[in-house]
């Protein structure tokens, strides 16, 4: 693989395995990148109109090549927190979102300004992003998520900063002698904590 280049990891299959079966009428993917998510989601809800959200140039334009096939998928180029200029506030039924995972202040950053955007950011943006979703979200529809173990408090505080009620966990790890590398996150807009923490998944 060419240095500098994009690639996708397990975290978008996961999460969308981790999403209950609904009938989503409006979907929104804060953060899209090249769009595997909202593919994967354009599959599994065909009924659905979704909205893939990216700001990054380069991202965008592989966004757009890769949604060419799918009918249900309309590709937005703004950032994340501009979101509602362009979909209507409380009007989507579900949020779904792979943030970056390492805070840029306490990580090493990469020197590729793609792969910098799409694993690291600051705690600020995170909250951009959380704060997004509840704009977009009807009362009561789910926001879901993946993150790293070491931004997990960062985002229960923000998540109950911004009226999430967080419903399930789900960590994930390559196997049983390693730590979780991901934690899939299930919270639902205005409502309280109800916390269950589902049995872990090992991917090997």
């Amino acid at each position: 693989m060419q240095q500098g280049k994009y690639r996708f990891s397990e975290e978008p299959f996961l999460l969308k395995d981790f999403i209950k079966d609904k009938d989503y009428k409006t979907i929104v993917d804060l953060g899209a990148g090249c769009g595997i998510i909202s593919i994967l989601l354009s599959s599994r809800f065909p009924k659905s109109k979704i909205f893939a959200i990216e700001c990054e140039e380069e991202s965008f334009q592989k966004l757009e090549t890769n949604i060419k096939e799918t009918n249900n998928i309309t590709a937005i180029q703004c950032w994340i927190e501009d979101a509602h200029k362009f979909i209507a506030p409380n009007t989507v039924d579900l949020a779904v979102c792979n943030p970056p995972y390492f805070d840029e202040k306490k990580s090493r950053i990469s020197p590729y300004p793609q792969r910098r955007l799409a694993r690291s950011c600051k705690t600020e943006q995170l909250e951009g992003i959380i704060k997004e979703a509840g704009i977009l979200l009807k009362e009561r529809s789910p926001f879901y998520m993946c993150i790293s173990p070491q931004r997990l408090v960062d985002a229960f505080i923000l998540l109950r900063k911004y009226h999430f009620g967080v419903k399930r966990l789900k960590a994930v790890y390559g196997n049983k002698n390693k730590d979780a590398f991901t934690i899939l996150i299930e919270s639902t807009y205005n409502t309280q904590d109800n916390t269950t923490m589902e049995p872990p998944l090992y991917t090997s």
